[in-house]
């Protein structure tokens, strides 16, 4: 088991040997720690609707996923809204455990229409802070 350092949903680093990670990759196929990309609005319903079926207050769902996510990604309660309020994309391992609290299979049904590394949106910045530290 990997012992994960300072795990945020943004930036993860290591890929997770865990149970859970392992479990969640051989359902779907995907890496745990890549990103789903919806159309506007879909991701919002998604996370509405689990919210809304299970009549959970945020506090409430955030407690439920922590406890089926583990320990080996930390989120935040501002996070969970951040992703209902589409701010940031909904990574699978979130997503999987959602999908189990609606008790629908994990796929493409749940409206997600791309699948993005997990660090995706911050591999162009980092590279660029590299080449700027070589010339200074």
């Amino acid at each position: 088991m990997a012992k994960v350092v300072g795990c945020r949903p943004r930036l993860i680093a290591l890929k997770l040997k865990t149970k859970t990670a392992t479990g969640i990759e051989e359902e779907t196929g995907i890496r745990c720690t890549d990103r789903l990309i919806f159309p506007r609005g879909r991701q919002r319903d998604f996370i509405y609707s689990v919210k809304r079926e299970l009549h959970k207050t945020w506090a409430e769902l955030y407690s439920v996923l922590k406890q089926m996510i583990g320990e080996e990604c930390r989120f935040s309660l501002r996070t969970l809204k951040g992703w209902a309020w589409e701010q940031q994309s909904l990574p699978v391992y979130a997503a999987v455990p959602l999908c189990r609290l609606l008790k629908k299979p994990f796929s493409k049904t749940i409206g997600y229409i791309d699948v993005r590394p997990g660090n995706w949106g911050c591999v162009k910045g980092e590279e660029s802070v590299t080449r700027c530290t070589d010339v200074c």
